[in-house]
């Protein structure tokens, strides 16, 4: 029981990262938190049919569950001590980070383009700017099942103005591309997972005017 209590918060995380839509990459424990959770589950198995046998358990049990119960313990104590205390790249930052660093990248691109008067890039064109060194840059969340995932970029055609609200089913890591009919005009937003005092929801990564907007238009 205690290696069940002592395991549980990671065992959560862990559970809430495999069946839930998404969450923090910092947030999945590491596997090692399966090992004495497994432990425990075989230590009560072998306990109870031991029981039932009218046989008690040997010494090296009761130093094996020490040693779990000990080891367990030392590395929460070590994993809550852990603090990120910085990045160096896009690959290693914060989602939201990730997001803007990206978005700026694709608004490059577009205006590149317009500068040397082409219009809006293709979407197989603006590939590019979702790379780094020719691999694609993978957002700091998991998915369902533990999966990672690189950016989405969804395309608005005939648009009059920026994409203000979640489309049904999008994630984070979705950049929307609203482009006007002349293929002139561009506004560009991203979805991100917000944490507003332990509630979290899925919405447009926040700018200064409220949702952060990247466009060529007044």
């Amino acid at each position: 029981m205690l290696i069940v209590a002592v395991c549980a918060a990671p065992l959560n995380h862990l559970a809430v990262a495999l069946w839930g839509p998404v969450t923090f990459a910092d947030e999945v424990p590491s596997p090692v938190w399966v090992i004495p959770f497994g432990f425990a589950l075989v230590f009560a198995a072998v306990r109870l049919w031991r029981f039932a046998r009218g046989r008690a358990l040997g010494l090296r049990w009761t130093w094996a569950v020490l040693i779990v119960v000990s080891s367990v313990v030392v590395a929460r104590s070590v994993a809550q001590g852990h603090r990120v205390v910085g990045w160096s790249s896009v690959d290693d930052a914060p989602p939201a980070i990730q997001t803007a660093r990206v978005m700026k990248r694709v608004r490059d691109q577009i205006d590149a383009a317009l500068v040397a008067g082409h219009d809006v890039p293709s979407d197989r064109s603006l590939e590019s700017a979702l790379q780094i060194d020719g691999h694609m840059i993978v957002l700091n969340y998991r998915y369902r099942f533990l999966a990672r995932r690189p950016f989405r970029l969804v395309r608005i055609p005939d648009a009059r103005g920026p994409v203000d609200r979640k489309l049904p089913g999008d994630l984070p890591g979705t950049l929307y591309l609203a482009v006007s009919s002349d293929a002139r005009h561009y506004w560009l937003t991203g979805l991100i997972l917000l944490q507003d005092n332990g509630v979290r929801s899925v919405d447009l990564l926040p700018g200064p005017a409220g949702v952060l907007t990247l466009t060529n238009a007044g």
